[in-house]
């Protein structure tokens, strides 16, 4: 089965007779998200389930990369599958009926849209469209209010109309953000306060209602082949809210700055599509029942991240529980944030491997790249250089087919970066005597 390898993905499942929900892992032996679906779908409806949703579908290595707080527990799942063996679920996790667990409990759902394509010219589209037709639902629909809600309001008729939030980074449009906001004629502010917000202007985030008819909102989904796109340049996050302005204003300033346990102030970049997609998919929702209640509160809906090849849903379900006094930072969100910074050098490591190494990179998978530089950081290569050196050696010795592990025995000593560094030579001067002597 040329093509097919381990895929991972987050389920919804729903029992047939309807008395329960529940959030699992599976792995299924695929070539695609399609595929994924398929048999998965064909998978629980044998033990009497259906699937109500699906998200974040990706081949295990890239799983586990974008989950790496995770991936102790859902490679052995990876692991499960194969030609004779399709589909694998992971350990029950209830999220509602009567087997559901008792204590506190949240519901996070993540729903992930693929293979949306940002607006291009729209030549001969009439009328035209301000925002992906795969998005204008999630961001612009106008859903039923709940029960709760109805409650909130009083009735029916009280309950406001859905709008919606972006918050936008000026520091990636330093000197323009604020001017294109000043002309759209949306409500706009920045979160920042006091001195701070005139200092740091040009850096600052900024909280804007969006209207779907709007020119300024058409831009921000076009991509670099229509007009002034701004899709490319993922400015920030969209948050669906019944709340007005001031009061997603006053939420959201909470969590510019934020404290640790030991009183510790931090920035806190959440209104970065990647640093917020990263931490609401790797937190643990029951353990941060609390905190996740507190950071979506009663007013938000569902907060919404969209990037290239990567557009996420989020919102709460089913919460039992008390909610949080503060946001506050403890060791779980440390351990987040570092594989988040890990993260982001894995995607620059496949660049500059890409870039520099094209023979080296074309060697094996992303999967198997991912494997060396966790060996690197395990073995205490930790800062960027050393890593590198490390990854790069490796694949050379693989290509050359010399014992790596004896190299990086004899070229021990001194620090890790030192010690990298060292081995990249020594690697260096057997592939330069190889080409010699050929």
């Amino acid at each position: 089965m040329v093509g097919f390898e381990a895929w991972l993905g987050e389920c919804h499942l729903r029992a047939r007779d309807g008395s329960a929900d529940y959030q699992r892992c599976a792995a299924v032996w695929a070539d695609s998200a399609e595929a994924f679906r398929s048999r998965l779908a064909e998978h629980v409806a044998q033990i009497g389930y259906s699937v109500f949703c699906v998200g974040d579908i990706l081949p295990a290595p890239e799983y586990h990369a974008r989950h790496l707080s995770t991936a102790r527990e859902t490679s052995p799942l990876a692991r499960a599958v194969h030609p004779a063996h399709l589909v694998e679920l992971g350990k029950l996790g209830a999220m509602g009926g009567d087997g559901e667990p008792t204590g506190p409990t949240v519901n996070l759902c993540i729903e992930t849209l693929e293979s949306v394509e940002p607006l291009d010219m729209q030549i001969g589209v009439w009328p035209r469209l301000n925002v992906p037709e795969a998005l204008q639902e999630p961001l612009f629909g106008q859903p039923e209010p709940t029960e709760a809600e109805i409650a909130r309001y009083g009735n029916l008729e009280a309950v406001p109309s859905m709008k919606t939030y972006a918050i936008l980074d000026a520091a990636k449009l330093p000197n323009l953000l604020t001017g294109l906001l000043e002309a759209s004629q949306l409500q706009y502010q920045s979160l920042f306060q006091g001195e701070a917000q005139g200092e740091l202007k040009e850096q600052a985030p900024y909280l804007v209602e969006l209207k779907e008819d709007n020119s300024f909102t058409r831009q921000l989904f076009t991509g670099p082949e229509g007009v002034n796109g701004l899709w490319d340049k993922e400015l920030g996050i969209y948050i669906r809210s019944r709340a007005p302005f001031a009061d997603i204003r006053k939420h959201f300033r909470k969590f510019t700055r934020v404290q640790d346990e030991n009183g510790k102030w931090f920035l806190f970049r959440f209104w970065d599509s990647k640093v917020s997609r990263f931490y609401l998919e790797n937190i643990d929702a029951q353990r941060s029942h609390g905190k996740l209640r507190y950071i979506f509160s009663d007013t938000i809906c569902k907060w919404v991240t969209c990037e290239t090849g990567t557009n996420t849903i989020f919102g709460l379900g089913k919460t039992e529980g008390s909610i949080d006094k503060a946001f506050q930072l403890n060791q779980n969100d440390y351990s987040i944030f570092s594989d988040f910074s890990w993260k982001k050098y894995l995607d620059k490591l496949f660049r500059t491997l890409r870039s520099e190494h094209a023979d080296l990179y074309s060697l094996c998978t992303k999967g198997e790249i991912i494997e060396i530089a966790e060996q690197a950081r395990k073995q205490n290569f930790r800062t960027e250089i050393a890593a590198y050196n490390y990854v790069r050696s490796c694949l050379t010795a693989y290509q050359l087919k010399l014992n790596f592990q004896t190299m990086l025995a004899q070229t021990a000593g001194g620090s890790p970066t030192e010690h990298a560094r060292r081995l990249w030579h020594v690697v260096c001067n057997h592939k330069n005597e190889g080409q010699h002597n050929a």
